[in-house]
């Protein structure tokens, strides 16, 4: 069975919140804008940590985070096994691992690594969005192990991401029900998601969604939106 463990790490913590600080990628808004983190941007880590761990040190110290934890825990074990069988037959593929981890963070962003089969999920959310990040992330990181790497021969990092996350429309289709709130995505992605949805609506396929994805990408590579960073 595959599992997923709901873990709160300080020090990792403390390095989301400067990566947030510091992190410029062409998928998304850069949160450094609107978070109130420019006093960490353009640091090292090692000049930012002490700093960062007395600015969170209420929040990591708060009697609160363990309840909030076991919340999130509780309520994704009602629905666990139900959307990794989802994920299954999204994704044509069995889960490449057994074990899943979910850090907590105070942040508002929440990326995945691949390094150790994790990702994050934010104080900032109620639950139901929590949930939802957690299906989100996890589809990441399975198409990271499934079909990402096909897609990377077609398509550049932007391109990549452009599709990779607009991908994440087929959860709205599959597994609203589970979380019962929408994957919104950004505005940027609108376009190819509306067409996502289309395509998996009529055939379920993630490889035909996946081709017609890369189609319309090369075809209109000169022309994507781009967030800006």
């Amino acid at each position: 069975m595959v599992s997923l463990e709901f873990v709160h790490d300080k020090n990792r913590d403390i390095k989301n919140i400067w990566e947030t600080a510091n992190f410029s990628h062409p998928w998304e808004h850069s949160m450094k804008k609107t978070s109130g983190l420019y006093q960490w941007k353009d640091r090292s880590y090692e000049d930012c940590y002490l700093e960062i761990k007395d600015h969170v040190l209420g929040f990591h110290s708060s009697e609160v985070l363990p309840i909030f934890l076991n919340c999130l825990r509780d309520s994704w074990s009602l629905i666990n096994d139900d959307y990794f069988n989802k994920l299954r037959k999204i994704t044509d593929s069995e889960i490449y691992t057994d074990k899943f981890t979910a850090y907590l963070t105070i942040a508002g962003r929440c990326p995945y690594s691949t390094e150790d089969d994790s990702f994050m999920v934010s104080t900032r959310r109620p639950i139901f969005q929590n949930l939802r990040t957690c299906g989100h992330e996890l589809l990441h990181l399975q198409m990271e192990k499934t079909h990402l790497p096909q897609i990377r021969e077609d398509l550049d990092f932007r391109e990549t991401e452009y599709v990779n996350e607009s991908l994440t429309e087929i959860l709205n289709l599959e597994c609203k029900d589970l979380w019962l709130v929408n994957d919104f995505g950004y505005d940027e992605h609108q376009i190819l998601r509306e067409m996502i949805h289309s395509w998996w609506k009529n055939h379920k396929d993630i490889g035909t969604v996946i081709e017609n994805c890369i189609t319309y990408v090369l075809y209109n590579r000169d022309n994507l939106p781009f967030l800006d960073v």
